[in-house]
């Protein structure tokens, strides 16, 4: 009777002795190699046969089928249900396990075995789906936070730095005064990188995507990264082999490298090795149990050491921001949520292998992105005959800031039309006599934007090159997070003599 149960079955005595199982227990067991103990186990105690496969959890499930037969075979309840994890060498599974007692015996009872395996994965699937959507919120909620302070904050740290650039080059070199404005310089650099970090995990930071040679670019960080991490730790590059290309801003890349590679000096505490490694890989859907994985081919960037590794309890936590495990006043923690950040706003994912005194192993895997590489630029020209010919109209809600650009540009030979917000730059435009050659504008503005500033403008007739200027353009461009194709980004806080090498390099190229 029982063999026609599809559940697989077993009557257990009252010492708990298996005395009898049914054709889908013995189908089951074969089809997953089981050995000849489990197959024909009539005999054998339920409980050594069914520690078999179990996982990590095996005492604990073992002690609560024991107390589920003693609690149905003595009649202090009828049913007992438990849920467990079954691994075998091919897959995962779940079962129900129901004992009963069995009918027209006092001392036996019946184990039933329901696979459940589609309804747990079903139930896993929702539980990540719905973490997914409340980090999703949070970094939503994190996103317009850092959005606001990055467009308030960046502005600021404009004024720091081009105030000091402008003081730095008036003061002798002999002036101690000098060492300060460095000192002030440092640190205003320091709150830029911070200040990017936050914007990248939350996906808000403006990203200019190229085609990239991912081993181009590694190698070319590596005079960079030796002194970053200092002659005591040895970096080994171990390049793969007719790499593929990958679609990414080089900031980000740069980022993520470097963050990496900094995590990796802290593990080794100043003496030890870093290696980095790239190769071809293809995800197969089916291959793994992670569900953010979407099939396909990727570069993978492997990052590991040899230092103090990361505690296990620590692992989940080590992609959320302000998280360190470092003592206060040692690090932020946006390194590491950095690098998470840039990964899936370029559709990769991170794995990470850890054990305590052994080492940390990063696996950067990015999407693959066949197409040319273009030619790097020739140079860029700044203040030539042409450009001090040409007016520039120049939009940004920050004085000081506005007055500053203007400065070092008129310095420079261009006549400036400065304007503080969109609708009165569209006054100075349509009054100016003769062309207005550029358009450099903040895109935060109040009322227009600066993006909308320039449909504006070029719906009245006076089209012309744009310039945008930003620390925080969420929602302002393509979905992509790309400019348009006639569009240009420069990144607040800049070093002045960008910001003129990068007005003139437009104007000629224009």
């Amino acid at each position: 009777m029982i063999d026609s149960l599809v559940d697989t079955i077993a009557v257990v005595d009252a010492d708990g002795t298996i005395i009898a199982v049914n054709r889908a227990w013995r189908e089951f067991g074969a089809s997953n190699g089981a050995q000849p103990g489990v197959l024909d186990p009539v005999g054998l105690t339920y409980l050594a046969v069914g520690d078999i496969g179990l996982d990590n959890e095996t005492d604990t499930v073992v002690s609560a089928v024991r107390d589920g037969i003693r609690s149905v075979r003595d009649g202090a309840t009828s049913i007992v249900e438990l849920d467990y994890r079954c691994d075998s060498p091919q897959q995962r599974r779940w079962f129900r396990l129901t004992i009963t007692k069995l009918a027209g015996s006092q001392q036996r009872v019946v184990m039933c075995h329901h696979n459940i395996t589609a309804s747990k994965i079903a139930e896993l699937d929702r539980v990540h789906r719905e973490s997914q959507r409340q980090q999703s919120a949070q970094l939503e909620s994190i996103g317009r936070l850092a959005g606001g302070l990055a467009h308030e904050l960046n502005n600021k740290l404009g004024i720091i730095l081009g105030r000091v650039e402008y003081a730095a080059g008036a003061t002798g070199s002999n002036n101690p005064v000098l060492d300060d404005l460095v000192e002030i310089r440092t640190a205003a650099e320091r709150c830029a990188r911070l200040t990017r970090q936050l914007l990248t995990f939350a996906r808000q930071q403006s990203v200019d995507p190229k085609t990239l040679d991912v081993n181009e670019i590694i190698a070319g960080l590596l005079p960079s990264l030796t002194q970053i991490v200092g002659d005591s730790v040895e970096i080994k590059w171990i390049p793969g082999s007719n790499l593929w290309t990958v679609r990414m801003d080089l900031a980000q890349l740069d980022l993520i490298v470097i963050s990496l590679c900094l995590n990796a000096r802290e593990a080794l505490d100043g003496l030890g090795t870093i290696e980095i490694e790239t190769a071809n890989v293809s995800m197969d859907p089916g291959s793994t149990s992670r569900p953010e994985v979407v099939g396909g081919d990727y570069v993978r960037i492997t990052v590991r050491d040899d230092g103090s590794g990361i505690k296990a309890d620590d692992l989940p936590k080590i992609f959320d921001p302000f998280f360190t495990t470092k003592p206060t006043g040692s690090g932020v923690g946006l390194g590491l949520a950095g690098v998470h950040g840039a990964v899936t706003q370029n559709h990769g994912f991170v794995v990470v292998s850890s054990e305590v005194t052994k080492g940390s192993t990063f696996e950067i895997h990015l999407r693959r992105h066949d197409a040319p590489l273009k030619a790097p630029h020739a140079g860029v020209a700044s203040g030539g005959s042409d450009s001090v010919q040409a007016t520039v109209l120049l939009v940004d809600d920050e004085p000081a800031l506005l007055r500053l650009m203007s400065r070092v540009l008129e310095e420079e030979g261009y006549t400036i039309l400065a304007a503080g917000s969109a609708e009165e730059a569209m006054v100075l435009a349509k009054q100016h006599v003769g062309r207005v050659h550029l358009l450099v504008t903040d895109i935060v503005l109040p009322g227009l934007s600066g993006r909308e500033l320039a449909d504006e403008l070029a719906a009245c007739g006076l089209d012309m090159p744009n310039l945008f200027l930003s620390g925080y353009t969420a929602n302002v461009f393509a979905d992509d997070g790309a400019p348009g194709s006639h569009a240009h980004f420069i990144a607040k806080p800049f070093a002045l003599d960008d910001f003129v090498d990068r007005v003139g390099s437009f104007l000629t190229e224009s």
